[in-house]
């Protein structure tokens, strides 16, 4: 019996230790990828500044800008879930020929009299 106890023993210490450095090696993976992830932030970031000076450089201050070339550069929105859709107006039915209406009110007295 005793060499059962030793048995487990060995069993339990051996899956602490995988335990253990499974655990140790996740901790070191996620470190590496925060550190990976910080890095690509901080190169988007530097990219996103330097675009912005040299759009800056490249615009020229002296030629105003007119509403016409305005609209023209400003890009359509993107749809949101949140928009609304644009009013529908209610277009009144045209009237109908007064000759049609005649004719159909005509038709009906017809068949009324012969009815009687």
């Amino acid at each position: 019996m005793r060499e059962a106890g030793i048995a487990a023993a060995i069993f339990l210490g051996t899956n602490i230790f995988s335990f253990v450095a499974s655990h140790l090696e996740l901790k070191n993976t996620l470190g590496r990828a925060k550190e990976e992830l910080a890095a690509a932030a901080k190169m988007a970031q530097d990219e996103a500044r330097n675009k912005s000076k040299t759009a800056k450089k490249a615009a020229p201050a002296d030629v105003p800008v007119r509403k016409d070339e305005q609209k023209v550069a400003e890009s359509p929105k993107a749809p949101s879930l949140f928009d609304m859709p644009a009013p529908v107006v209610a277009r009144p039915t045209p009237p109908a020929d007064s000759d049609e209406e005649a004719e159909i009110v005509a038709e009906m007295n017809q068949e009324e009299e012969t009815e009687d």
